[in-house]
């Protein structure tokens, strides 16, 4: 066999690389055959292998960069499509775990939009959703980082990135009806105050007719009778106080079988005004509201569970003796027994509550309030909006009500504004189910 020595130097400048090898053949002839003449016998050969290892690679180098993207900007599902997000009536960037980490803060807790109007508005209820007053209810700005750290901490990325523009095509077209106690009237706000920009700060007074222009009384941020704001697209988020099963049947549900449509949604929550007969009232209400909806223009309904107080009782409970504030609101059964100071759960990364103490088990099952009807929902089919586990940490996030702090309601922004977004997951996911459309 004749070969060509592989000399560096002999090769210098020469580009005619080939080798030459003397192979016998079947005839008893020889030929010559060149590297390059044998890869290109090979290629025409295996071309599809070749294909397919091309692309697979390629493939392979793309999933690796998409990852690293999701890795940066946090694992949120997409839940609308783009023409959806591009009809947005404000445009919100979307911010990136790396600029929240830097400093920027989330739209839900006081992030500005580029171009905002409203922000810089001097009315009460524009100031107040730009949570950078004194008072009135509102977190300090140590609070509102101190509460993002703690979401970056448990990676929390999708309410940190949550813009208005994902709940809008879940809300455009519909008049969202808030009706409750305070705490809901809490969660009514955190709702207006994180779609604020899209509207233009009026209020209107609510009837039997429907929603009215009325001016708002000097001197209050939010009216507590019934009322809404208007957004664009014939849309609308209102609010009812109602602290009972039988102020809701009396009063809301009489008024919004005249006034309301269909696609129209309704959450409610009075779990904090517990009677003896709760649970027989809360069936009926259930039922009545089914049955209104089935016959006519009803809306969707959707229960919000009750969010967990932060008193110095074994599970955070309004105490028996009824203290009057000021109050010390703690982690919900860290001071008791068994081993005072030790922590009773944990709240995982997942969302869920792991107990770590078998006396603590009703808390990860939501308290019982939230286990009694829960049931009742479960068994009506009612959707309910879950913000207990997320709002169990929450403890150094109350209010001073006037006469010190309480430990039943949160300041703005903070649980509140975790509510909303919890909402909008309900919401998106029913309309993956399809039991809700958009318009």
């Amino acid at each position: 066999m004749a070969s060509r020595a592989r000399n560096p130097s002999a090769w210098a400048g020469n580009h005619e690389f080939l080798i030459t090898r003397v192979e016998s053949s079947g005839r008893g002839g020889s030929r010559g055959t060149s590297m390059l003449s044998r890869l290109l016998q090979s290629t025409r050969k295996h071309w599809k292998n070749y294909a397919v290892g091309f692309v697979t690679l390629l493939a392979l180098v793309w999933f690796l960069s998409k990852s690293s993207y999701r890795r940066e900007q946090g694992s949120r599902k997409a839940l609308f499509i783009k023409s959806e997000a591009a009809s947005c009536p404000v445009s919100y960037p979307k911010l990136s775990i790396k600029e929240i980490s830097k400093g920027s803060l989330p739209y839900l807790y006081g992030g500005k939009p580029p171009g905002c109007k409203n922000c810089k508005s001097n009315d009460l209820v524009g100031k107040f959703c730009q949570y950078g007053m004194t008072g009135h209810g509102q977190c300090d700005k140590g609070q509102i980082y101190y509460l993002v750290q703690q979401f970056l901490d448990r990676e929390f990325y999708e309410i940190l990135q949550f813009t208005p523009c994902d709940l809008w095509p879940l809300l455009k077209g519909r008049t969202l009806y808030f009706s409750g106690d305070s705490q809901t009237q809490d969660f009514m706000k955190a709702a207006q105050c994180a779609m604020y920009e899209f509207t233009d700060l009026g209020w209107w007074e609510l009837d039997a007719t429907g929603a009215n222009p009325g001016p708002r009384q000097e001197g209050f941020v939010w009216h507590t009778d019934p009322g809404c704001i208007l957004l664009p697209e014939d849309t609308r988020i209102c609010f009812i106080r109602c602290d009972t099963a039988d102020c809701v049947q009396k009063q809301v549900v009489e008024r919004l079988s005249k006034a309301s449509e269909k696609r129209d949604l309704l959450v409610l929550n009075f779990g904090l005004h517990f009677s003896k007969t709760y649970k027989e009232e809360l069936e009926q209400l259930v039922q009545q509201v089914l049955q209104l909806r089935r016959e006519g223009n009803f809306p969707f309904l959707l229960w919000k569970d009750t969010a967990p107080q932060h008193f110095e009782s074994t599970f955070g409970e309004y105490p028996q003796d009824k203290p009057k504030p000021p109050m010390k609101c703690v982690a919900v059964g860290k001071q008791f027994e068994p081993d005072p100071g030790e922590d009773k759960w944990i709240l995982k990364k997942d969302h869920s509550i792991e107990v770590l103490y078998k006396d603590f088990e009703d808390i990860a099952a939501g308290g019982w309030r939230n286990k009694l009807t829960n049931e009742v929902m479960s068994q009506a089919g009612i959707p309910v909006v879950s913000t207990w586990n997320d709002t169990l940490p929450l403890w150094e996030f109350h209010r001073d009500n006037g006469h010190g702090l309480e430990c039943t309601h949160f300041c703005h922004p903070s649980a509140p504004q975790l509510w909303v977004y919890r909402l909008y997951e309900t919401l998106a996911q029913l309309r993956r189910e399809k039991q809700i459309e958009t318009f």
